[in-house]
Formats: C-alpha cells, structure tokens, sequence
C-alpha cells in the first residue's frame, strides 16, 4: 500500500512539474507576466507521446504544433486525470509480496479474459490487472505460450469492454500503427498512453516467423500491449524492442525504435485453442491517434506480477 501511493505522488509530481503551459512559469518560457507567443518561430509544441506541451522554436518541435486554446484543453484534460487518480480509493495489494514486474493487457472477450505476454506472469506469486480508474483486480493464468509469448487471464468483471480485432492477417506494409499501454518513463505510469508509429515487413528481408516489426517509442510496460490499425483493430501484440546493439553487430545497421509484435494469425490461434469469444470486425473509418485512445482506455489495463 505504501508503495503504491508513493508511486502515485511521484507520479502527479513529475506530470505537474513536466507541464510547460501558458501562463504558467516553464524552463521553456516566460513566466505568467508573459504575452502569448506572436512570434511565427515560437510554438506551443504538443509531444503527444508524453501527454505534454511546450513552449519553443519551432524548429525544436518534433511533435505536433497547437493553438493557445488547444494547449489550455491539454492542461485542463490532464488537470482532471490527476484528480480522479487523487480520488480514487487505493488499489488491493497481495499480502507479504512486492510488485516485481508490470506490463500490459487487454480485454479480448466479454467473459473479461485477457492477453498478455508470457513473460510479464511466468514465475508471479499472484497477478493483478489495474484498470484506468486504479481498481485493482486479482487475475488468474487460464493458458500460456511460452514458445509465442502470449498469456492469456481471466478476472472477475460483468460485460467488461473488449478490443476488436482485424479482419484479416496481416496489414499492409509501411501503414500507420499505434501502441497502447503502460511503459516506463522514469517512474511506472499509472494510466495508459498512446505512441504512434509504422508497421514495416521486416529487417534485412530475414523471416517473420509469425511476428510483425513496427517503428514506434517502444519501453519496459509496453509488453503485452495491442498493436492497433490506423481503423482501430488490433493486429498483434507488443512483446520486445528489438536489441540494437546485437542488430547492429549482425547486420552493421543501426535499428532504432523498433518493436517486435505477435502477429495476428498466432494471436487468434491461441485465443481459438483457448475458448475465447474473441470479437473480428471490418472497419472502413480511419481514426487518429486520439480517437484510438480513447477507445482503448476502455479495455487496455495494466498488468503485475507480484513475487
């Protein structure tokens, strides 16, 4: 219990201390006696990865440029996350045991089963899953693969929110991609966030082997993560980054922000094998980024393992 709410002050410190917003004194800009930037070459730079906005050059920003008004909605969205966190009653913990490793699962059907990585659960004492309200739950491994990395849970929830797949096995290449779920950014995140990226084939033309390579911010707290369409299904799961220094040393190419995904066709094998009601779906309509995350706060959860 004592670690959890210290990790959630040190979370609502950092995200406060991490804002640089208007009106409000930043290392990246004036202080609130300041005028909103006139300046072409001054932005407020939104890093979408991070949840956060800056004031800078223009040349500086590697994210998304927005408005005065956009940068206030941004501060005012986070204001509120931080509060309901604040508020919520204090998750269970498994008597006797510490918190060892934390990871990603999702919602595949409404019996409230969930995937994971095998490697986020094997050897775990107990496993729980902490869904975006702080609600802890105690899950148990119905099945797992170790040779593909996939788990799959069960909790006790009713008519849970579930996460559908794509239609087909594969996509196509180069297309857009997004990862949901909890990576390490200093300190454990205690909500899930969204990292944006691109789906590529493979590495030196070398065999899939079922999995599928993605470009994208991967960290420590992605693994077990949906890897989503740019429609909003998902299409494999999140299970490595790729090493760079080993690439490197093979291939004398350098190989950065690549993840490594479960592919489809192996994801809805295991689910099949396993009784799971698992939901597939067309979709026509294209979504951005935030539109895909606030489908998966629905159903996106994080997942520990207690030793």
């Amino acid at each position: 219990m004592i670690f959890r709410r210290r990790l959630m002050v040190l979370m609502v410190l950092t995200a406060i201390a991490a804002i640089a917003l208007p009106g409000r004194a930043s290392a990246d800009g004036p202080g609130p006696s300041a005028a909103a930037p006139s300046s072409p070459f001054v932005v407020y730079c939104f890093d979408r990865d991070r949840d956060i906005v800056n004031r800078m050059l223009a040349s500086q920003c590697k994210g998304k440029v927005v408005s005065e008004e956009e940068a206030k909605a941004i501060q005012e969205r986070r204001n509120q996350r931080i509060a309901h966190i604040l508020n919520a009653p204090p998750p269970s913990e498994p008597e006797g045991l510490r918190l060892s490793t934390i990871g990603t699962a999702f919602f595949v059907d409404e019996t409230a089963r969930l995937l994971t990585n095998n490697h986020i659960v094997e050897g775990c004492k107990s496993v729980t899953v902490a869904t975006d309200d702080q609600k802890g739950l105690p899950a148990t491994v119905l099945a797992t693969d170790p040779k593909n990395d996939l788990a799959l849970l069960q909790v006790a929830a009713d008519n849970h929110p579930v996460a559908t797949f794509h239609n087909a096995d594969t996509a196509n290449a180069d297309s857009f991609v997004a990862i949901v779920g909890y990576p390490d950014q200093g300190l454990a995140p205690l909500e899930p966030i969204i990292s944006a990226g691109t789906l590529i084939r493979a590495i030196d033309g070398t065999s899939m082997d079922g999995n599928i390579f993605f470009k994208a911010d991967v960290r420590h707290g992605n693994s077990g993560g949906p890897i989503f369409d740019s429609r909003g299904s998902v299409i494999g799961i999140v299970k490595a980054k790729v090493d760079t220094v080993r690439t490197y040393s093979a291939t004398n190419r350098e190989i950065d922000d690549t993840g490594v995904g479960v592919g489809l066709p192996i994801v809805l094998d295991f689910l099949r094998r396993n009784d799971a009601r698992y939901r597939v779906e067309k979709r026509d309509n294209v979504l951005n980024a935030d539109q895909i995350m606030t489908q998966a706060r629905s159903f996106v959860v994080r997942a520990e393992c207690w030793k």
